[in-house]
């Protein structure tokens, strides 16, 4: 259907530079809509140049054209030259309309959702809080407009580590989408999955699996087997396998994702390196080191990996190698990759952001060997039996101090009785490492 409409604008007469733009601006959201995202581009450039000589820098057809070609530019990977036209088309707005409206909260909803990919996760918070508070005075609290932007909201809460306040909002947002399309909607199926993803985070693994798979089936349903739309359903069940205990589960499930449709043409796209990503840190948790250390090392050398593109993503890559080197008995190099990891979140993150305290906790540790320290057990006893005198026992003190200041366990407001739950296996997979090195050292040094 999306390829016959293509064909028939295509054979449209040009008008003048009002209606050209207009027949590429429709031509481009044909083979947007059509998953042809080159031609797409170039249409929706034509339209936006023509617009722009049409109407000027200000005006609110341009402003909808950045959007579109921003849209565009981001299924391509292009995401700062994206990032460009949608806040252009937010700064327009500011002039055009002296209220809120409708367009102007798409234009920030988009551009929200935008950053949040692009790890400005605290850019992209306040973005979307503004978007919210327009879409409500807008269209009011249960419209699927408002829903998209809690939706998108609840991603970059998620990322801040504000897993409780994510829950509450993905909630909000699936409820007014059934309401709205239906159970089966592609809106319905992506959020099934995010809210998947948040759940996780509070033990509530049963209920996370029942809503990935729902949404796997949804979306394999709607676009096909072998789409890559099921891809983010089958990332949160290979983790969740992996949680369970079963990373080789895990891991089959992560191949049979690598080998959806359309994957391998955007291999180097930052959406496809996330998936590698995770690949590589399965493969860490089932404790294949050496291979997991061969596939992260050579992500890390990716452009679309750099720590101006993607430094949470480049930061969770620095972690995943210092877990690889660290079961190689490479502790040194362990260490040098955490604190990497450490650098890339700060600033970036909340300092209570669980992320950011377990990089101390395993930091800590290390300073604690590094003190010739008899192996703890427990991280506390660690720092009560140092040597105050040692710099490297001060340091670990330090450390540990924020780590117990920061990362008590909270729970949500909704489910008082639960708390957020890291990555235990691994962690402990870490820490007994840790241990028997220092057991190690002190037979050494005895």
């Amino acid at each position: 259907m999306q390829r016959e409409a293509v064909g028939i604008l295509r054979n449209q007469p040009a008008g003048d530079g009002v209606d050209l733009a207009g027949a590429h601006n429709d031509l481009g959201v044909a083979y947007l809509r059509a998953d042809d995202n080159e031609q797409a581009i170039d249409s929706l450039q034509t339209a936006l140049a023509e617009s722009i000589k049409a109407y000027g820098p200000v005006h609110e057809e341009v402003s909808q054209r950045r959007s579109n070609l921003a849209a565009a530019l981001r299924r391509m990977g292009r995401h700062s030259e994206a990032e460009v036209l949608l806040r252009e088309a937010v700064e327009a707005d500011t002039r055009i309309y002296t209220e809120a409206h409708a367009d102007a909260a798409q234009h920030l909803n988009n551009l929200g959702g935008l950053l949040y990919v692009r790890d400005k996760l605290l850019d992209a918070e306040e973005v979307l809080q503004r978007a919210l508070a327009m879409n409500l005075k807008v269209f009011g609290e249960h419209h699927p407009e408002t829903a998209s932007t809690e939706a998108n909201l609840a991603l970059a809460e998620y990322g801040l580590g504000r897993y409780d306040r994510a829950v509450s909002l993905q909630r909000a947002a699936l409820t007014q989408f059934i309401a709205t399309y239906g159970a089966r909607h592609n809106s319905v199926a992506i959020t099934q999955n995010n809210l998947a993803r948040s759940l996780t985070l509070y033990g509530q693994r049963k209920e996370a699996r029942e809503l990935a798979e729902q949404s796997l089936q949804l979306k394999q349903a709607l676009r096909g087997a072998d789409s890559d739309a099921a891809a983010p359903a089958l990332l949160t069940l290979a983790e969740l396998d992996a949680q369970e205990g079963n990373p080789q589960s895990g891991l089959v499930r992560m191949d049979q994702l690598m080998k959806l449709k359309g994957i391998e043409e955007r291999r180097n796209t930052p959406t496809i390196l996330v998936y590698q990503l995770a690949h590589a840190r399965l493969l860490c948790q089932a404790e294949q080191w050496q291979q997991g250390l061969t596939e992260i090392t050579a992500l890390l050398a990716q452009t679309g990996l750099g720590e101006s593109e993607a430094p949470l993503s480049r930061a969770g890559g620095e972690e995943t190698r210092g877990d690889c080197l660290l079961g190689l008995g490479d502790r040194p190099h362990a260490v040098l990759a955490w604190q990497k990891a450490l650098d890339l979140r700060s600033g970036r993150l909340p300092e209570e952001h669980p992320d950011v305290c377990k990089l101390r906790q395993y930091l800590a540790a290390q300073s604690a060997i590094d003190g010739s320290l008899q192996a703890p057990i427990r991280m506390r006893l660690v720092v009560d039996g140092i040597d105050q005198r040692r710099p490297a026992a001060a340091s670990a003190r330090r450390r540990f101090s924020g780590v117990m200041r920061l990362a008590r366990p909270r729970a949500s407001p909704r489910n008082p009785a639960i708390a957020v739950e890291p990555e235990l296996k691994l962690r402990s997979i870490r820490l007994k490492l840790l241990a028997a090195m220092t057991f190690s050292l002190r037979r050494s040094r005895s």
